[in-house]
């Protein structure tokens, strides 16, 4: 699932205890739209896209408005905006109103599980974040998530950071990163046992390695599941338990080399993704 856009996005951050703009759907009202006007001095008017779409501020997709007619100019303007990114085609279907809100600085600030560090990193940097891509790496801070982590940012906005990031790493992990097999009501013994076994691998100093989600133990996870009282019984054999398992696997792979692929050529980046040498190192 991807929630974009502060329409929907407001309320999940709000849900984590983390602040925002006010903001106003495509139904909105004349009346509703010039009192969030007079309330905040002026607005944004943004496209609403399905799905994560990139780019929309380069592309003049985000008008400002600070009077209702103004604001309603970029509502016909932008309500069926259309959008090309790379190779990916997308058209809106409504827009949003967002209450402005004074900053003296813009941070952009992410949490992604990351390949390279193998573990929940965060990115962060206070020189904007519409042109992120095109910052120097030395302005940029990438490292993995730790509470106990200094930042370094300006004076004025490190008491405001330190007092929120936790709250936008809380709902990441409670929310993107587990699994819903308990919301949903379920069981699996054998992803239980996986997570068990990692964790105590952790607490016992067997490695200091923070163990991101393996697709092979979630693969084997799910088949044990569904395939295990068939085994028993005899009606599914190892062989087919191990064939049933590579074609998933494969079928995976597959997908995700496409997915690379497109992301690569899409973003001009070098398909070159070895790690350099220097950051290899031995886990005994």
């Amino acid at each position: 699932m991807q929630v974009t856009g502060m329409l929907y996005g407001s309320q999940l951050l709000q849900f984590g205890g983390f602040p925002t703009a006010e903001v106003l759907g495509p139904d909105a009202s004349e009346e509703q739209i010039k009192a969030l006007i007079d309330r905040h001095g002026s607005v944004f008017v943004k496209p609403m896209f399905k799905g994560g779409v990139g780019k929309k501020g380069k592309a003049g997709l985000v008008g400002r408005a600070s009077d209702l007619r103004t604001a309603l100019k970029e509502k016909e303007r932008l309500y069926f905006a259309e959008h090309l990114h790379g190779n990916q085609y997308s058209k809106a279907n409504g827009v949003t109103f967002e209450g402005a809100v004074p900053a003296e600085h813009e941070v952009y600030f992410s949490i992604t599980d990351s390949t390279r560090f193998r573990a929940p990193t965060m990115t962060l940097t206070h020189h904007g974040g519409m042109d992120i891509e095109e910052l120097d790496p030395g302005m940029i801070a990438q490292v993995p998530f730790d509470p106990l982590t200094g930042l370094k940012a300006p004076k004025e906005i490190i008491s405001p950071l330190v007092q929120h990031l936790p709250k936008l790493w809380e709902l990441y992990h409670n929310f993107g990163m587990t699994t819903r097999f308990e919301a949903r009501g379920e069981f699996n013994v054998f992803h239980d046992c996986y997570r068990a076994l990692v964790q105590a691998l952790y607490d016992e100093n067997v490695t200091r390695n923070v163990f991101a989600v393996n697709v092979d133990a979630v693969i084997a996870s799910v088949l044990l599941k569904m395939l295990w009282t068939r085994h028993r019984e005899g009606a599914f054999g190892e062989k087919a338990l191990e064939t049933a398992a590579f074609t998933v696997f494969l079928y995976g792979r597959m997908i995700g080399c496409v997915a690379e692929i497109d992301d690569h050529l899409n973003r001009g980046r070098d398909m070159d993704t070895r790690t350099p040498q220097s950051n290899v190192r031995f886990v005994a």
